[in-house]
Protein backbone atom coordinates (compact mmCIF):
# COMPACT_ATOMS: atom_id res chain seq x y z
CA UNK A 1 0.00 0.00 0.00
CA UNK A 2 1.75 3.73 -1.34
CA UNK A 3 1.32 6.79 1.11
CA UNK A 4 -1.25 8.13 -0.57
CA UNK A 5 -3.64 5.14 0.14
CA UNK A 6 -2.47 5.01 3.94
CA UNK A 7 -3.29 9.22 4.20
CA UNK A 8 -6.79 8.37 2.79
CA UNK A 9 -7.79 5.76 5.03
CA UNK A 10 -6.38 6.81 7.61
CA UNK A 11 -8.84 10.39 7.19
CA UNK A 12 -11.95 7.87 6.27
CA UNK A 13 -11.33 6.60 9.49
CA UNK A 14 -10.74 9.82 11.18
CA UNK A 15 -14.03 11.09 9.60
CA UNK A 16 -16.18 7.93 9.97
CA UNK A 17 -15.41 8.08 14.12
CA UNK A 18 -16.03 12.21 14.24
CA UNK A 19 -19.34 11.24 12.03
CA UNK A 20 -20.72 8.57 14.17
CA UNK A 21 -23.36 8.26 17.09
CA UNK A 22 -22.33 9.72 20.12
CA UNK A 23 -22.54 6.78 22.31
CA UNK A 24 -21.36 6.82 25.93
CA UNK A 25 -21.39 10.61 26.05
CA UNK A 26 -22.47 12.27 28.87
CA UNK A 27 -25.45 14.94 29.35
CA UNK A 28 -24.43 17.66 27.62
CA UNK A 29 -26.46 19.96 30.84
CA UNK A 30 -24.95 17.98 33.58
CA UNK A 31 -21.52 20.10 33.25
CA UNK A 32 -19.24 17.28 33.30
CA UNK A 33 -16.52 16.28 30.47
CA UNK A 34 -17.28 13.73 27.28
CA UNK A 35 -17.06 10.28 28.83
CA UNK A 36 -16.18 8.60 25.62
CA UNK A 37 -13.64 5.26 26.17
CA UNK A 38 -11.82 5.56 23.10
CA UNK A 39 -9.59 8.03 21.70
CA UNK A 40 -7.73 8.12 17.95
CA UNK A 41 -6.44 10.69 15.98
CA UNK A 42 -2.50 11.90 15.93
CA UNK A 43 0.58 13.03 18.50
CA UNK A 44 4.27 13.54 18.25
CA UNK A 45 6.53 14.51 21.65
CA UNK A 46 9.85 13.57 22.70
CA UNK A 47 8.76 11.36 25.45
CA UNK A 48 5.69 9.70 24.03
CA UNK A 49 6.71 9.17 20.75
CA UNK A 50 5.17 10.24 17.30
CA UNK A 51 2.19 8.97 14.68
CA UNK A 52 -0.61 7.48 15.18
CA UNK A 53 -2.09 7.32 18.28
CA UNK A 54 -4.59 5.44 20.56
CA UNK A 55 -6.14 6.33 23.86
CA UNK A 56 -8.14 3.96 26.20
CA UNK A 57 -9.79 5.41 28.98
CA UNK A 58 -9.32 2.63 31.94
CA UNK A 59 -11.20 4.63 34.57
CA UNK A 60 -11.97 7.59 35.85
CA UNK A 61 -8.64 9.08 36.70
CA UNK A 62 -6.29 6.91 34.35
CA UNK A 63 -5.81 6.75 30.38
CA UNK A 64 -3.61 4.61 28.50
CA UNK A 65 -1.82 6.15 25.28
CA UNK A 66 0.37 4.65 22.46
CA UNK A 67 1.64 6.07 19.87
CA UNK A 68 3.38 4.64 16.78
CA UNK A 69 4.76 5.74 13.34
CA UNK A 70 6.97 3.66 10.64
CA UNK A 71 8.58 5.02 7.67
CA UNK A 72 10.80 2.70 4.86
CA UNK A 73 12.27 4.02 2.00
CA UNK A 74 14.62 2.15 -0.54
CA UNK A 75 16.21 4.25 -3.02
CA UNK A 76 19.24 3.55 -5.31
CA UNK A 77 22.45 3.67 -3.82
CA UNK A 78 23.96 6.87 -6.63
CA UNK A 79 21.77 8.96 -5.66
CA UNK A 80 22.49 8.96 -1.51
CA UNK A 81 25.91 8.22 -1.46
CA UNK A 82 28.60 11.17 -1.06
CA UNK A 83 31.51 9.72 -3.02
CA UNK A 84 34.11 12.09 -1.24
CA UNK A 85 33.23 10.34 2.07
CA UNK A 86 35.11 7.06 0.24
CA UNK A 87 38.14 8.20 -1.19
CA UNK A 88 39.35 4.72 -2.46
CA UNK A 89 36.31 4.80 -5.02
CA UNK A 90 35.82 7.01 -7.82
CA UNK A 91 34.14 10.42 -7.84
CA UNK A 92 32.10 11.42 -10.70
CA UNK A 93 34.84 13.16 -12.15
CA UNK A 94 36.89 10.17 -12.55
CA UNK A 95 39.62 11.35 -10.96
CA UNK A 96 40.45 8.41 -8.45
CA UNK A 97 40.71 4.54 -9.18
CA UNK A 98 37.41 2.92 -8.56
CA UNK A 99 33.79 3.32 -9.02
CA UNK A 100 30.89 2.94 -7.14
CA UNK A 101 27.65 1.99 -9.35
CA UNK A 102 24.01 1.03 -8.71
CA UNK A 103 23.06 -1.12 -5.29
CA UNK A 104 20.74 0.29 -2.84
CA UNK A 105 20.31 2.54 -0.02
CA UNK A 106 17.73 1.37 2.84
CA UNK A 107 16.82 3.83 5.36
CA UNK A 108 13.51 2.84 7.99
CA UNK A 109 12.55 5.02 11.31
CA UNK A 110 10.05 3.40 13.58
CA UNK A 111 9.01 5.15 16.96
CA UNK A 112 7.19 3.60 19.77
CA UNK A 113 5.54 5.27 22.65
CA UNK A 114 3.55 4.24 25.49
CA UNK A 115 2.17 6.69 28.35
CA UNK A 116 -0.04 6.70 31.29
CA UNK A 117 -1.85 10.12 32.08
CA UNK A 118 -3.89 10.54 35.13
CA UNK A 119 -6.13 13.35 35.78
CA UNK A 120 -5.94 16.28 38.17
CA UNK A 121 -8.83 18.40 37.80
CA UNK A 122 -11.66 18.22 35.11
CA UNK A 123 -14.64 20.02 33.88
CA UNK A 124 -16.85 20.26 31.47
CA UNK A 125 -14.72 21.42 28.36
CA UNK A 126 -10.93 21.01 30.18
CA UNK A 127 -8.95 18.31 32.04
CA UNK A 128 -5.85 18.95 33.87
CA UNK A 129 -3.25 16.25 33.54
CA UNK A 130 0.04 14.69 34.52
CA UNK A 131 1.98 12.33 32.42
CA UNK A 132 4.49 9.74 32.71
CA UNK A 133 5.68 8.14 28.84
CA UNK A 134 8.52 5.99 27.74
CA UNK A 135 9.32 6.01 23.82
CA UNK A 136 12.02 3.60 21.64
CA UNK A 137 12.79 5.12 18.53
CA UNK A 138 15.15 3.30 16.13
CA UNK A 139 16.82 4.27 12.43
CA UNK A 140 18.01 1.90 10.40
CA UNK A 141 20.39 2.55 7.23
CA UNK A 142 21.34 -0.49 4.89
CA UNK A 143 23.37 0.08 1.69
CA UNK A 144 24.83 -2.11 -0.92
CA UNK A 145 27.09 -1.12 -3.34
CA UNK A 146 28.96 -2.78 -6.71
CA UNK A 147 32.26 -1.34 -7.32
CA UNK A 148 34.70 -1.72 -10.67
CA UNK A 149 38.22 -1.32 -9.60
CA UNK A 150 40.48 0.56 -12.50
CA UNK A 151 44.02 0.41 -13.78
CA UNK A 152 45.40 3.38 -15.95
CA UNK A 153 46.88 2.62 -18.79
CA UNK A 154 49.45 5.05 -19.52
CA UNK A 155 50.40 3.39 -23.43
CA UNK A 156 46.76 4.10 -24.46
CA UNK A 157 45.53 7.17 -22.34
CA UNK A 158 42.93 4.76 -20.75
CA UNK A 159 42.00 3.31 -17.70
CA UNK A 160 40.54 -0.57 -18.37
CA UNK A 161 39.03 -2.30 -15.55
CA UNK A 162 40.90 -4.65 -13.32
CA UNK A 163 38.54 -6.54 -10.49
CA UNK A 164 34.95 -6.17 -9.27
CA UNK A 165 33.29 -6.42 -5.55
CA UNK A 166 29.96 -5.95 -3.40
CA UNK A 167 30.17 -3.88 -0.35
CA UNK A 168 27.76 -3.48 2.36
CA UNK A 169 26.97 -0.53 4.58
CA UNK A 170 24.96 -1.13 7.74
CA UNK A 171 24.16 1.16 10.97
CA UNK A 172 21.68 0.91 13.44
CA UNK A 173 20.70 3.51 15.97
CA UNK A 174 18.54 3.34 19.28
CA UNK A 175 17.25 5.94 21.50
CA UNK A 176 15.16 4.85 24.36
CA UNK A 177 13.59 7.50 26.46
CA UNK A 178 11.69 8.09 29.93
CA UNK A 179 10.06 10.96 31.11
CA UNK A 180 7.26 12.96 32.91
CA UNK A 181 5.55 16.15 33.16
CA UNK A 182 2.07 17.93 33.16
CA UNK A 183 -0.08 19.92 30.93
CA UNK A 184 -3.82 20.05 29.76
CA UNK A 185 -6.62 18.80 27.61
CA UNK A 186 -9.59 20.86 25.87
CA UNK A 187 -12.59 19.69 23.67
CA UNK A 188 -14.58 21.11 21.06
CA UNK A 189 -17.18 18.64 19.72
CA UNK A 190 -15.77 15.21 19.34
CA UNK A 191 -12.52 16.40 19.53
CA UNK A 192 -10.15 16.63 21.95
CA UNK A 193 -6.81 18.92 21.86
CA UNK A 194 -3.88 18.61 24.46
CA UNK A 195 -0.60 19.86 25.20
CA UNK A 196 1.88 18.44 28.02
CA UNK A 197 5.26 19.65 29.17
CA UNK A 198 8.19 17.62 31.33
CA UNK A 199 11.45 16.45 31.80
CA UNK A 200 12.69 13.53 29.99
CA UNK A 201 15.89 11.42 30.60
CA UNK A 202 17.45 9.12 27.15
CA UNK A 203 20.61 6.97 26.45
CA UNK A 204 21.41 6.42 22.79
CA UNK A 205 22.51 3.13 21.49
CA UNK A 206 25.42 1.47 20.76
CA UNK A 207 27.38 4.43 21.64
CA UNK A 208 25.41 4.83 25.16
CA UNK A 209 25.29 8.96 25.58
CA UNK A 210 23.19 10.14 27.73
CA UNK A 211 20.90 12.95 28.14
CA UNK A 212 18.21 14.71 30.55
CA UNK A 213 16.33 17.54 28.89
CA UNK A 214 13.19 19.48 28.71
CA UNK A 215 10.55 17.52 26.73
CA UNK A 216 7.18 18.99 25.00
CA UNK A 217 4.22 16.74 24.03
CA UNK A 218 0.83 17.47 21.92
CA UNK A 219 -1.81 15.75 19.85
CA UNK A 220 -5.10 16.06 18.78
CA UNK A 221 -8.00 12.81 18.76
CA UNK A 222 -11.54 12.11 17.77
CA UNK A 223 -13.38 10.53 21.03
CA UNK A 224 -15.51 7.85 20.26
Amino acid sequence: MNKSSIVLSTVMLFCTIAFSSPEGQSDSNTGEAPQYKNYFGFAAGFTTGYGISYRRVLTDKWRLQINFAPFYKTTKNRDNVNYWDYPEYISPDGLNSTSIDSGTFNIGTVSLGLTGLRTVVEGRFFRALLYTGLNVLSHYENSTYYYTTRVYDPSRYIYTPESQGKGFIYELNTKITLGGGGGFEVYAWRFSFNLMAGLRGGINFPDRTPEIVPSIEGGIHIMY
